[in-house]
């Protein structure tokens, strides 16, 4: 009869431990939310809140824009020109820097871009290669902002969409001052 009560008392012990062990996994859940704030517990792949592919997108085709104007800063001849690739080149430094903070805030790493400006070498030998280098920007520009648009359009996380906002209207000014290079 003593056999059948240390039995119990073993049952009892284990059936304590197990209890304390789902109490404790059930409280860590709970805490998970401080740590990773902008995923949810639903479904947490359908879910995010961040479109990481554009983040990504949006930060590879700046990245162009910049590496496109510093060129064609370099190519100008004249100043009404260069100061407005000069501008544009600012404009597009400080979107960088602002997905550069976004996406440090929200634990996005964003790899080191790897692309190929595709610059067409008979085009930059010839005198008008400045031209070339200014069409190839508005192309990236126009490029940009229907990447911003979306982004407005579908993104959940509103700071997101406030850069978006933001970097939109700074380049359609830079924009319709590079369209009137081409016309002066």
């Amino acid at each position: 009869m003593k056999k059948i009560k240390i039995i119990n008392h073993k049952h009892y012990l284990m059936l304590a431990f197990i209890l304390f062990f789902i109490a404790s996994c059930n409280n860590s859940d709970k805490n998970s939310s401080r740590y990773y704030p902008n995923i949810s517990k639903n479904n947490a792949d359908d879910n995010l809140k961040i479109s990481y592919k554009s983040v990504i997108n949006l930060y590879i085709n700046n990245k162009k824009i910049i590496d496109i104007a510093s060129r064609a800063f370099v190519e100008s001849k004249q100043f009404n020109e260069s100061n407005t690739i000069l501008q544009i080149k600012k404009d597009h430094l400080k979107i960088e820097n602002d997905i550069k903070k976004y996406t440090s805030k929200n634990l996005i790493i964003i790899p080191k871009p790897i692309y190929d400006l595709k610059l067409n070498q008979t085009y930059l030998n010839r005198e008008a290669s400045n031209f070339y280098l200014i069409t190839l920007l508005k192309k990236e520009i126009n490029n940009q902002i229907q990447l911003i648009d979306s982004i407005i359009k579908t993104s959940n996380d509103e700071e997101l969409k406030k850069i978006a906002e933001d970097s939109k209207k700074n380049i359609q000014h830079s924009s319709k001052k590079l369209e009137s290079i081409n016309k002066g």
